[in-house]
């Protein structure tokens, strides 16, 4: 197992000393238990690949690389985007893949019909458009919590909007996507963009933007034509994905069950998940979810457009086509989101337990729905003592080793563990609006807890709530190890790699029963697992520290509004930078 090796060695000596992939490379040759052990395996695969995330190029390489890979120059002054990451001590240049496939369906349609839909937004009270003037950033306002939301990205751009040329940012101030625009469209307009735009320049490119990005130039064509109303299911979803894929052939009247085991089967093995970005697809995963995920069931938000129109989001699902930025919750680590070290404690001293506690946040609450929503379900899997659920936990798949160091599965019953690893509740309950009876027959209320509190414990949980959830760079960032369930993409997804940065889970949450006890432990069945998730939880935290800080952010957001200018000027198929 891979205690068997972490024993060679300290975990200070496996973190600071020993990269990971000559550890990777060392147990794949001498260990025993890689092929067996699903987690391990993955946990080793992860490790090789973790160097690959800490090159810092030159300009001239970067470059090169970008024009191979892009077959397009970088954007104007992407030498001075260069020289601000490493000003600010960038580690990853090379991890910036939802920019690209963010953008890459707007560049079918042309600048000017782009800047008239974006003009579009003036005076649409469910957008606030940030503008770049002069260098400088502003907001329109737009009620109370817009402008939080806009002071916000204020604070992000302050740094950065002197390299900006003048535009407006349309900003989506609501935690849902906004932006379904049907599959064929999506890859019509996919195949139209990546149509080859003439030969590359070979001489030295330093064109700037021209000075007409700005849609104050542009005629008001009118208010958008938002869908959806809020509550409304996502009953349609064969619209937003490929026949090809198991929502769409289940909507060909394909047979259910069937539809479900090769669903499964794309992206998880042995009950875990192996492919964390087919697990977010929700062309995969929604035959699975659509009666087990608030967001599907019955969205808070949900007013759409279907058009092609950039808005930029702090998260989206696959069949949205927002374009994604760094959550401004993460920015600023707002109260109750953020990662204090001095509430924190080291492994040795946290409870063997795994930890959530929140509101019940994700849908509206009804009577059909009360026992489906996402966090209802999981404050019911760690509960033993609440109505009706004891015989969930009384024959639950587990792994376990045989004597001969294969890793199997069996049934155990959980109750009395549950009750002692799993601390799991709601601090307030929300959105059940009439419906509230049946949640407080169900749930116990208690009080809402400190970041401090929470770190005590090894393990935290993260789910999602009305999107995505803004706690999770906290967890990254400290001492405990983060398990994460999700639908929704975020700008940071590239720069993590599941099983060495964090444990991905099935939102279905049922791989947790069998990936908690595979780290705790359970008496007579299975070993703890503890060198390993503090291993990850380590590893996650020093690459948080180095990728994902408030600079990232910046350098991030710099390069998106770059390429998000040259994508409204008026030349941009011969705009550049080259050396």
């Amino acid at each position: 197992m891979y205690s068997e090796f972490a024993t060679l060695l300290s975990i200070d000596s496996l973190v600071d000393t020993i990269d990971p992939e000559t550890l990777a490379n060392h147990y794949f040759r001498h260990g025993t238990a890689a092929a067996s052990d699903p987690i391990l395996k993955k946990h080793l695969d992860g490790l090789r690949a973790v160097n690959a995330y800490y090159r810092v190029p030159s300009l001239d390489q970067l470059v090169k690389e970008y024009k191979e890979k892009h077959r397009r120059n970088p954007p104007p002054r992407f030498d001075l985007w260069y020289q601000y990451a490493l000003n600010n001590s960038c580690a990853d240049f090379y991890h910036f893949d939802s920019i690209y496939k963010n953008l890459e369906p707007f560049w079918s349609v042309s600048p000017k019909v782009l800047k008239s839909r974006i003009r579009s937004f003036w005076g649409d009270d469910s957008i606030l458009l940030m503008l770049i003037r002069d260098g400088k950033p502003l907001t329109t306002p737009h009620g109370e919590r817009g402008n939080d939301r806009a002071d916000s990205m204020q604070l992000m751009l302050r740094n950065i909007s002197v390299f900006l040329p003048d535009m407006e940012i349309p900003l989506n101030f609501h935690d849902e996507p906004r932006l379904t625009v049907p599959y064929n469209v999506v890859q019509k307009a996919r195949k139209q963009a990546r149509l080859p735009k003439g030969t590359i320049p070979s001489s030295p490119q330093f064109s700037d933007f021209t000075m007409n990005l700005s849609t104050a130039h542009y005629s008001f064509q009118g208010k958008h034509e938002w869908v959806g109303k809020d509550g409304q299911a996502f009953t349609d979803l064969e619209e937003f994905c490929s026949p090809d894929s198991p929502v769409g052939i289940l909507a060909d009247a394909g047979n259910v069950s069937d539809v479900v085991s090769m669903a499964d089967s794309m992206y998880r093995s042995d009950n875990i998940i192996i492919d964390a970005n087919t697990a977010l697809d929700l062309c995969v995963t929604a035959p699975l979810l659509q009666d087990l995920h608030s967001y599907l069931i019955a969205p808070l938000k949900r007013s759409e457009l279907k058009t092609l129109v950039p808005i930029f989001s702090e998260a989206k699902t696959t069949i949205h086509s927002d374009i994604i930025i760094p959550a401004t919750s993460y920015y600023n680590s707002e109260a109750g989101y953020g990662y204090d070290p001095t509430g924190d404690c080291d492994w040795t001293e946290k409870k063997d337990v795994i930890f959530w506690a929140g509101t019940s946040s994700g849908g509206y609450i009804k009577d059909d729905n009360v026992d489906k929503m996402l966090r209802n379900r999981l404050v019911y899997a760690f509960n033993a003592s609440l109505p009706n659920t004891p015989e969930l936990k009384s024959n639950v798949s587990i792994f376990c080793p045989t004597q001969s160091g294969m890793m199997e599965t069996c049934r155990v019953n959980l109750t009395d563990y549950i009750s002692k690893h799993g601390d799991v509740y709601f601090v307030r309950l929300d959105w059940c609006n009439e419906y509230c009876y049946l949640m407080e027959d169900r749930f116990e209320v208690k009080p809402k807890v400190t970041p401090t509190m929470q770190f005590q414990n090894k393990y935290l949980l993260d789910v999602d709530g009305n999107s995505f959830s803004g706690r999770y760079l906290s967890f990254l960032k400290s001492n405990s190890l983060p398990f994460k369930a999700t639908i929704f993409q975020e700008w940071h997804d590239s720069r993590l790699i599941p099983w060495v940065h964090y444990v991905p889970i099935d939102s279905r949450l049922n791989d947790l029963y069998r990936v908690i006890t595979y780290f705790t432990g359970f008496e007579g069945v299975i070993s703890e697992h503890d060198d390993m998730a503090q291993r990850i939880a380590l590893e996650g935290q020093r690459h948080a520290n180095k990728v994902l800080r408030r600079q990232d952010m910046e350098i991030y957001m710099f390069l998106l509004l770059l390429e998000y200018a040259r994508l409204l000027d008026d030349q941009r198929d011969t705009l550049g930078f080259s050396l």
